[in-house]
């Protein structure tokens, strides 16, 4: 594996105070890192890579909700997390599971991220630059490109006389390293890199002892790979006419020849009819509506969908007869249903035609 060396630049180091007003804001923002850890910010590192590795530690952090993910991002200096996320048309677990899963992350995503790292301010990556560069021996992982890629870095800022620090042991549990970072090292402020690879899907977990204390910026190890499960698809919705919960003056083989079939209820004289129907989508998103329904008669009727009309003139065709035998399928057209609970509602200002099936079949959004 190439060994890549990638010492951070002298000229980036500054004091502290140049990059946080105070102490305590500068102690705020350390503590942040190591409980979140960093993404790759590297002057270096292109923006593409920049936006891989971002999304790495995104994936791995596993944030509940998106006020988590703000929380975390504000914390750090990143500010809100806008990375495509369409709160109207998705929940946050639908979006983080197509956002980490690679055979669902789209273009659209790839270019809201790499805008949104482009937006993090170069203050943000100054704060951790900051954090790295406090005085005394320091450590941190960095995700890589792909989720078993990551870098282990290690930098000694001279504290009095101490300039650089030697080491005992370097050791990794669950992946392997390549790179300068083993006994006898001698870590300076010239900084060491190891290029490391998970051995598996299990949790990390780095050991470096030297002659110095060490200072972890970031968790000192890697939680086992987030799976994230594919998005819910769309499922076909199938409605028996007979299951109407609300209805006026319709009934089930009342006055028609069944069975299941929905027409007009007792008397059995010509007046107005209504039905609606209640269901639920598991996924938002398109449907074509059909009916299933026999008419020896013309006998339009106008269907709703969650109270907007979806056509005022459907069923506008005979079958052939008002037997069960005569039933045919029409479409109805094209309509959006929402998450959760939606209604039909079928209505007719004289009687119905023999009505028995409804379905919704997901179509291409």
């Amino acid at each position: 594996m190439k060994i890549l060396k990638r010492a951070l630049p002298r000229s980036a180091f500054a004091v502290l105070s140049l990059f946080l007003p105070t102490a305590l804001q500068a102690q705020n923002v350390c503590e942040a890192f190591v409980k979140y850890g960093v993404y790759d910010t590297q002057t270096k590192t292109s923006n593409t890579n920049k936006a891989e590795s971002f999304r790495s530690w995104f994936c791995q952090s596993k944030f509940e909700s998106k006020q988590a993910a703000d929380t975390a991002g504000l914390s750090l200096g990143y500010g809100g997390m806008t990375l495509g996320f369409d709160s109207s048309n998705e929940s946050w677990s639908d979006f983080s599971s197509k956002y980490c899963r690679d055979d669902s992350y789209s273009a659209k995503y790839q270019e809201a991220t790499t805008s949104f790292i482009k937006t993090i301010s170069a203050k943000a990556s100054d704060n951790m630059l900051a954090c790295f560069t406090r005085g005394g021996l320091h450590a941190r992982i960095i995700p890589g490109v792909g989720r078993k890629t990551f870098f282990v870095q290690a930098r000694m800022n001279p504290t009095g006389t101490v300039t650089k620090a030697s080491v005992f042991e370097f050791s990794v549990t669950g992946g392997t390293c390549t790179g300068p970072i083993k006994n006898g090292f001698e870590i300076t402020s010239a900084g060491a890199e190891q290029i490391c690879q998970r051995s598996g899907e299990e949790a990390v977990d780095i050991s470096l002892s030297t002659g110095e204390q060490v200072n972890w910026d970031t968790p000192r190890g890697l939680i086992p790979i987030v799976k994230y499960p594919p998005p819910p698809t769309k499922q076909r919705v199938e409605i028996r006419a007979q299951d109407f919960v609300r209805g006026t003056n319709v009934g089930i083989d009342q006055c028609v020849v069944g069975p299941g079939t929905l027409a007009n209820g007792k008397p059995c004289n010509a007046r107005p009819n209504a039905a609606e129907f209640d269901f639920t989508a598991n996924v938002p998103g398109a449907y074509r509506l059909d009916i299933n329904f026999a008419s020896g008669q013309v006998r339009p009727v106008k269907v709703t969908l969650n109270g907007k009309v979806v056509r005022d003139q459907a069923l506008s065709e005979t079958t052939g007869g008002f037997l069960n035998s005569d039933l045919k399928w029409s479409q109805i057209g094209r309509v959006a249903l929402k998450k959760g609970d939606n209604t039909i509602r079928l209505e007719r200002g004289d009687v119905f035609p023999h009505i028995h099936d409804l379905r919704l079949i997901p179509v291409a959004d």
